[in-house]
């Protein structure tokens, strides 16, 4: 027959509490039966979900820019189901210091190197950017005949000391031929500045639409 024996305090004779044993204490847990009591999660402290959290996400319909504020650490953006009113189109991103009060727009504000890829076709392009800010893609389609994504990560733009450096990928395929294209490449903002916004745009035409999501690195 099991016996059960019940301690609220042990006190060694030196008043200490510490207690050695000679073998192992092996408890039998098989009967044991219940429910452990509810954890206080505010005493839970550093604790993560995951490398990335979501910072926002949604829709943009028909909008000139697409403006990301609030930028404060590595950060991933994703636009998907890209699509310009008007076809073929530029499309092309900004980096802000204040906040998106405005936007680096010069010439010489950026420098890139990429490599492009159609069909079989490879070119690589180093020079420094467009007017219009960051190069992301050329020739752009849109509607029913192309499909676009947009894979932008931005890595610690809030390092003042530094050029802020940033990948971009993109993937245009053309439903009614079957083509695909694609570019990935670097980019370099040519100040050292704390970078704390981004804008997307257009280079040809007025509009865009399409789903984004924003993630920061924890």
């Amino acid at each position: 027959m099991a016996s059960t024996i019940k301690v609220d305090t042990i006190t060694t004779p030196d008043g200490t509490g510490n207690i050695a044993f000679s073998r192992p204490i092996v408890a039998d847990v098989s009967n044991v039966t219940g429910t452990l009591p509810a954890i206080d999660g505010s005493n839970l402290t550093g604790l993560s979900a995951g490398a990335w959290s979501v910072k926002s996400s949604g829709t943009a319909t028909n909008v000139a820019t697409l403006e990301f504020t609030g930028i404060t650490k590595t950060t991933r953006v994703l636009l998907t189901n890209f699509s310009p009113a008007v076809s073929p189109t530029n499309v092309g991103v900004r980096t802000s210091s204040n906040g998106g009060t405005s936007y680096d727009v010069g010439g010489s504000d950026y420098r890139y190197l990429f490599q492009y890829d159609e069909w079989s076709v490879t070119s690589y392009q180093e020079q420094k950017g467009l007017n219009d800010g960051i190069y992301a893609m050329s020739s752009l389609g849109n509607g029913a005949t192309d499909t676009n994504i947009f894979d932008l990560t931005i890595f610690e733009p809030q390092n003042a000391a530094r050029y802020t450096v940033s990948r971009i990928d993109n993937c245009q395929y053309n439903v009614s031929n079957g083509q695909m294209s694609q570019m990935q490449g670097y980019c370099w903002r040519e100040q050292a500045a704390v970078v704390n916004a981004l804008q997307w745009l257009l280079t040809v035409g007025t509009t865009f639409s399409c789903t984004y999501l924003v993630l920061e690195l924890n």
